[in-house]
């Protein structure tokens, strides 16, 4: 069982009786869960994560008004929860709200995460904020929210991205995919340059990783949870053995033809997706020319004549 389903068991046999007993005149404006950065936060912890920041514990979400009522007694009551379940020590709640357990406004939660205290308004907003900041502020679960309201804002990061802003994105990851991979790569192997063929590899991953979260409307966190989370996409099995193989095998020349060979398949995929969703016409799947083409696909006047490599306002 997974670190947050701990916390889960452990909000509803102690937080949630708390709730009810002591601040039941508050009890609709109180959210509680588990997101934010962390292994945990994601699902992917394991033995190695209890090295730093372990424990069980769970999160309260109240806005800056309610807090400013019953944040203190908020904060003293849960500090005389149990400090041990199942064998599961209760985490540390750090100073400044740094770890994601313990009182929070609703608003410092989304601006540690994406520096913002509610979801984007603007186009720059939804372009400026890294996908991984996103992906903490949806990750996780969402135990307790009778409101809504916190989870209402989740919902608006995870559904409410411009569609212009998505096609920029898109265009901006398929053009780095092409440079990277389909041109880069196999050019540097050739000119002995091995190291930079391991670099071009790298970036086209990263590229690759974060293109597929955005055509399935989601957020791929940062690095060294990337491959995990891609390999939790449904239907990206068969692409996770890909790219595994891409960065682990060497960049010499006996096995750069067999490594293009999974580029160009792995490319051509993307550009059958990019036909179905008519958002490209091209026939070719060379990526680059998707690139434009989705590019030209955007209204917004601002977005659509940055350059093709430029992902912001």
């Amino acid at each position: 069982m997974k670190t947050i389903d701990y916390c889960e068991k452990y909000f509803e046999q102690y937080g949630l009786i708390m709730l009810k007993d002591q601040f039941a005149d508050y009890l609709d404006s109180i959210a509680a869960g588990v997101a934010g950065a962390g292994s945990d936060c994601f699902g992917f912890d394991d033995s190695v994560s209890e090295d730093h920041d372990s424990g069980i514990g769970f999160s309260i979400w109240v806005d800056k008004e309610v807090y400013e009522k019953i944040g203190f007694d908020l904060a003293r009551a849960y500090a005389r929860l149990p400090g041990e379940f199942e064998g599961k020590t209760k985490g540390k709640v750090l100073p400044y709200g740094e770890n994601h357990f313990g009182v929070k406004t609703v608003e410092g939660f989304f601006q540690s995460c994406i520096g913002l205290p509610g979801a984007p308004i603007t186009y720059a907003q939804w372009l400026n904020i890294p996908d991984y900041a996103f992906a903490q502020a949806v990750n996780g679960k969402v135990f307790y929210d009778p409101s809504g309201y916190f989870s209402s804002i989740r919902k608006e990061i995870i559904e409410g991205m411009p569609q212009d802003v998505r096609l920029k994105k898109m265009s901006l990851r398929a053009v780095e995919c092409a440079q990277s991979g389909q041109y880069n790569f196999l050019r540097c192997v050739k000119h002995g340059e091995y190291a930079a063929a391991g670099i071009y590899i790298s970036d086209f991953a990263k590229s690759y990783i974060s293109l597929a979260f955005i055509l399935n409307n989601g957020y791929a966190p940062y690095q060294k949870w990337m491959f995990k989370a891609l390999n939790n996409l449904p239907g990206y099995s068969d692409i996770y053995t890909s790219l595994t193989q891409l960065l682990t095998l060497p960049n010499d020349k006996t096995t750069a033809e067999y490594k293009f060979e999974i580029i160009e398949t792995l490319c051509r995929h993307i550009a059958d997706i990019f036909r179905t969703m008519n958002i490209s016409e091209s026939k070719d799947n060379y990526l680059e020319k998707h690139a434009y083409e989705i590019r030209d696909k955007i209204k917004n006047t601002k977005i659509r004549q940055l350059h093709i490599m430029e992902g912001n306002l």
